[in-house]
């Protein structure tokens, strides 16, 4: 069971990042690796705010740090795959968005990415396989309603706040 002043700071967290306030998430982040050093929430998240500060190696070491505990987390993963992307080691990538679609295969952000990691590789027909089962579960989720998915302009946009409400999701579940 999670440590509830670690659940509110990682809400508390989770808030800033949606309101793009990645100073306050580092901060509360800090404050709840000090309660619960070992929190795999708590590391995956810190490792998201290093990859949107472009601090690569740090964000690889949390979100490692974070599936050496939680090791079939699939935001972690794609996490993890998203940040070895913008280092542009794509096998690496692809690596870790097979993986988080092993651990939830209608995780469409996955499947997308993954197509982007392959596009990358030159290795266009499953690019375009990855694409395809992407669309099509985002598609359906959104006919089914079971997640809102919001038109921006900025993908990096989109992807934080589908990150955040899932995250949300999975914390709430956490706790009970």
């Amino acid at each position: 069971m999670m440590n509830p002043q670690v659940h509110f700071l990682l809400n508390k967290a989770l808030e800033s990042l949606g309101n793009s306030n990645v100073d306050s998430a580092e901060l509360y982040l800090k404050q709840a690796s000090k309660l619960q050093a070992n929190n795999p929430h708590v590391l995956g998240l810190l490792g998201i705010v290093y990859a949107q500060r472009g601090n690569y190696p740090d964000a690889l070491k949390f979100l490692k740090d974070s599936l050496r505990i939680l090791p079939k987390n699939p935001l972690t993963l794609s996490s993890l795959g998203n940040t070895y992307l913008e280092l542009k080691d794509y096998e690496s990538a692809l690596d870790a968005y097979k993986r988080a679609i092993k651990f939830e295969p209608k995780f469409f952000e996955a499947w997308s990415n993954a197509g982007n990691a392959l596009q990358e590789l030159k290795r266009y027909e499953e690019a375009i396989v990855h694409y395809d089962n992407a669309l099509t579960l985002n598609q359906t989720m959104q006919k089914l309603g079971q997640i809102k998915v919001m038109r921006y302009r900025n993908s990096n946009d989109l992807k934080r706040r589908l990150f955040i409400t899932i995250m949300h999701s999975l914390l709430n579940q956490t706790m009970q």
